[in-house]
């Protein structure tokens, strides 16, 4: 029987839900993929429903080796390594909260989910604007174990040959991405301003014109 790593925690009271998604080690999990993943958070998220949205927040943790872990892992054949808070990360999937009132999305969680951010949208209490950035891993000191590009450490160096390339919103090149943000515009008016991390010239040119968004700007 195959070994289930990923387990849920969660917290809900009155309007305020956190969803705490532990995926386990990407070492020592076999073939992970990303997807499935944000598959399983998605179902976590469906069962309970969330309606009348004061604050959520939903995040993946991983545990990732360095190299010097994974040297010493080989070298003595163990089946775990010794794991600090340096070995702990976290994607944070969406988040919002009544200080900021800004829905903060990331795009991996938005593709193909589209239905089920925009049930989530419709929710949120006293909206004022949506974020769109991209995926990161960082520990709880903001440090991240990739000294190349994160989606090539964990294919080759973690052996996770399913793992898939992070994907970013291109709405000028992809038909269904323009489609789908004209559509979350629509739905949560005016009023609400859409932003993003990484938009190039072209498609944050797009986004004005359209009366979108814009790039963010700190």
């Amino acid at each position: 029987m195959r070994k289930e790593f990923r387990k849920a925690k969660t917290n809900h009271i009155n309007g305020n839900y956190e969803f705490i998604i532990d995926c386990g080690d990407l070492y020592f999990r076999e073939n992970v993929s990303f997807d499935d993943d944000l598959e399983y958070c998605k179902s976590i998220i469906e069962l309970y429903n969330p309606i009348k949205i004061k604050s959520i927040k939903v995040l993946i943790n991983y545990t990732i080796p360095y190299e010097e872990d994974i040297e010493l892992i080989k070298k003595k054949k163990l089946e775990n390594y010794k794991q600090n808070k340096d070995n702990n990360f976290s994607v944070i999937l969406l988040e919002f909260n009544q200080e900021h009132k800004e829905l903060r999305l990331c795009e991996e969680m938005w593709f193909g989910y589209e239905e089920f951010n925009k049930n989530i949208i419709s929710q949120l209490e006293n909206l004022k604007g949506i974020y769109f950035y991209g995926r990161n891993f960082t520990n709880q000191n903001g440090g991240t174990p990739f000294d190349t590009e994160d989606d090539e450490y964990i294919r080759n160096t973690l052996n996770n040959s399913k793992w898939e390339d992070s994907t970013f919103l291109e709405p000028l090149e992809d038909k269904d991405d323009f489609e789908q943000l004209k559509k979350l515009k629509k739905l949560v008016g005016e009023n609400v301003e859409i932003t993003f991390e990484t938009l190039d010239e072209k498609n944050e040119e797009l986004m004005i014109k359209e009366g979108i968004g814009k790039n963010k700007k700190w």
